[in-house]
């Protein structure tokens, strides 16, 4: 479907910004610690799949005051954040279900694609720069770092390419184990000149982000499902890698080498995410958890509707979505749930809390704006 024709389905598919109207979405805890702003279509009724599912993850731009994010019906669009009117489209051959990344000194915007391309786009307004493809899925977000790109495909490979030019520099692959594996697809993270990725057969890498030697594996995906598909987080201080496997649990690595800190064994945990002295991850059959640095159980807040994202802390609050039911606010301190919102067809991508907002897709094409209180 071309860019103009995409927009004119959104149009008659009633896509105008609107307000959201949460008494019909009703359900669950009180949402008193949620204030909504608008809401907006980003995928057309048309031809919807059977169960209906969006990955995508917001992008707030607060210098142009701009939401990117990508859509399952093919393509990449750029939305005023103040109401959610339209302001481009970037038409792709395939769904996006990634994140995108914007680099502000080139001008740049960059994203993937089921189609097996990472794209660049010019971020004012959408034309394409270059297309780099690959053999597999693309849906993580790229890192940047000197110059270089840095993305993981689901061939189970990392790439290294020039961002201006879409040049490859290097790549890294490893065998994909037989039988079967767990959707899912850990990105790349880049600290002190190395690069981290997790891979299908449960290994993580370390690689000289200059030239794609190895510097270390380790194997942290026990028998089974042995994916190590949660995105690598570095610790601030360099010194401590966060990994997971979905039959490994959570670990903390040594950065140097890759040797064990702790493990905290748990089914299927997402990517951790870290705020000050905790770590958090969430799994679909324990729930919510907050951790210290040393591995140590704070609180765990069980929440069991499918898949639920890593969670998303913020000063007060600790955001996560689940595939089967929406989005929840529970407190930072104990995990107390304290807001639910239902949205239809659940939520299955990551909420995004940038500047004073809330934003998050719902799995029927909503893209929604909202305010903690």
């Amino acid at each position: 479907m071309s860019r103009h024709r995409l927009l004119a389905a959104l149009v008659l598919a009633g896509c105008a910004s609107r307000p959201v109207r949460p008494e019909r979405h009703a359900g669950g805890v009180a949402r008193a610690v949620l204030a909504f702003r608008w809401e907006q279509r980003v995928a057309p009724q048309s031809g919807p799949p059977h169960k209906p599912e969006e990955l995508s993850l917001p992008l707030v731009d607060s210098r142009r005051a701009r939401i990117y994010v990508g859509s399952a019906r093919n393509g990449l669009f750029a939305l005023r954040s103040g109401d959610g009117a339209f302001v481009y489209h970037v038409p792709t051959r395939g769904p996006v279900h990634s994140a995108p990344l914007l680099v502000p000194h080139l001008g740049r915007l960059f994203f993937g694609c089921d189609d097996g391309a990472l794209y660049a786009v010019e971020s004012e307004n959408g034309r394409l720069a270059w297309r780099y493809e690959t053999r597999g899925t693309v849906r993580t977000r790229p890192v940047y770092d000197a110059g270089v790109l840095f993305f993981t495909s689901g061939e189970d490979r990392l790439y290294a390419v020039e961002a201006r030019s879409g040049r490859w520099r290097w790549h890294y692959e490893r065998e994909v184990p037989e039988g079967f594996t767990i959707r899912g697809q850990s990105g790349a993270a880049v600290a002190g000149g190395r690069v981290f990725a997790g891979f299908s057969d449960g290994h993580v890498a370390a690689l000289d982000a200059r030239s794609g030697d190895v510097l270390w594996t380790q194997k942290i995906g026990t028998q089974g499902y042995a994916d190590a598909d949660g995105t690598p987080v570095m610790a601030p201080d360099g010194k401590t890698l966060f990994v997971s496997a979905y039959n490994g649990g959570v670990y903390a690595l040594h950065a140097a080498d890759g040797s064990v800190r702790w493990r905290y064994a748990v089914e299927g945990p997402t990517r951790v995410t870290l705020d000050g002295e905790r770590v958090y991850f969430s799994s679909p059959s324990d729930g919510v958890h907050a951790l210290d640095r040393t591995g140590r159980l704070l609180w765990r807040q069980v929440v069991r509707q499918g898949s639920l994202s890593p969670p998303v802390p913020t000063d007060r609050y600790v955001v996560v979505t689940a595939s089967e039911a929406g989005i929840y606010v529970a407190a930072r301190d104990n995990g107390e749930l304290l807001g639910f919102f239902r949205a239809g067809g659940g939520i299955s991508a990551e909420p995004v809390v940038a500047d004073d907002g809330l934003f998050f897709v719902s799995n029927t094409g909503f893209l929604y704006s909202a305010t903690l209180r």
